[in-house]
């Protein structure tokens, strides 16, 4: 279901890079401390250049991620007066392919307010940065979501710290909330050919009076195609990204097949036969490892996925 989404943004020049910036948002799905009103293109500016100088003196928050080309890092942006946590996303491509492809900062812009619009919780879009027309440098810069932790971790490592008691109905609403993401996404006619379970973010997940609440960050893998024409399977939009998150959870001592059941059960008025489906996503994921296609994290190596 669409919601009621208003994002406000305005063209920006700093020095030789150009972007846009966030200068007004309304939004059920965002959760900033406080909203961001009217803010003037002057503190942007001021702020952004500050940060691109940073990066070049080498001065920068923690870091997140690290690879060749470019880092993902968190630190503080302050704006009229109020102090944000953000995550700053830097890319400079290299090699002629790269740089020949089109620019993936405003891509993910665009990408972000349109899953906002589908109604599916993603981290809200600050601004973004680009040195070119092509793949040249590029910044993007999104709030920083509070109180989260991946999924990955929460059922690699955190669930062995609950008492045995009330693991079941903590993975319980897990799922259910799994689910709904999934059928969120299905709605809105979007696929991800990343969908890991280190790209899913949870908050209040071990609160047994509170319902966990999902977010999907990292939206590079991102596609929206009409559902007829998407999908191999039922004309299932995110059949892809099932396989890679059972990837990502395949090797998880704490999920069990009875997990993943009902996690496919609880999707069966969109898939359909759940005995098919689960046959297919095995069969994919199989023939993902015999083709020998590797991941940095949730490798397709050797395991029966459902």
């Amino acid at each position: 279901m669409t919601q009621s989404v208003i994002i406000e943004s305005q063209p920006i020049h700093v020095g030789a890079w150009s972007g846009r910036v966030l200068t007004r948002y309304a939004s059920p799905v965002c959760r900033l401390p406080s909203p961001i009103q009217h803010v003037p293109i002057d503190a942007w500016r001021n702020w952004l250049e500050a940060l691109v100088n940073a990066r070049v003196a080498g001065r920068k928050g923690t870091v997140l991620k690290h690879s060749r080309d470019g880092q993902v890092f968190r630190t503080a942006i302050t704006l009229n007066d109020r102090t944000i946590n953000v995550i700053c996303k830097y890319e400079a491509p290299r090699g002629l392919r790269e740089r020949l492809r089109p620019a993936r900062a405003p891509r993910n812009w665009s990408r972000t307010v349109a899953l906002m619009e589908s109604g599916v919780p993603t981290a809200l879009p600050l601004a973004y940065l680009i040195g070119g027309r092509f793949r040249a440098p590029s910044w993007f810069v999104a709030e920083a979501l509070p109180d989260v932790v991946d999924l990955e971790r929460v059922a690699n490592g955190l669930l062995w710290e609950i008492p045995p008691e009330r693991v079941a109905s903590i993975k319980r609403a897990l799922i259910g909330e799994l689910a709904r993401l999934c059928n969120q996404l299905r709605a809105g006619g979007w696929g991800h050919r990343d969908f890991k379970a280190s790209n899913i973010l949870v908050t209040d997940w071990n609160d047994p009076n509170v319902t966990p609440r999902m977010w999907l960050v990292d939206l590079d893998g991102l596609t929206r195609r009409p559902l007829a024409r998407f999908g191999l399977f039922g004309r299932d939009s995110m059949e892809r990204a099932v396989v890679r998150l059972a990837a990502s959870l395949g090797d998880v001592r704490s999920i069990t097949r009875t997990d993943r059941l009902r996690f496919l059960n609880e999707q069966r008025p969109i898939i359909g036969d759940w005995k098919a489906y689960w046959h297919f996503v095995s069969r994919t994921a199989a023939d993902y490892n015999r083709r020998g296609r590797r991941r940095k994290r949730g490798k397709l190596d050797g395991f029966d996925v459902f």
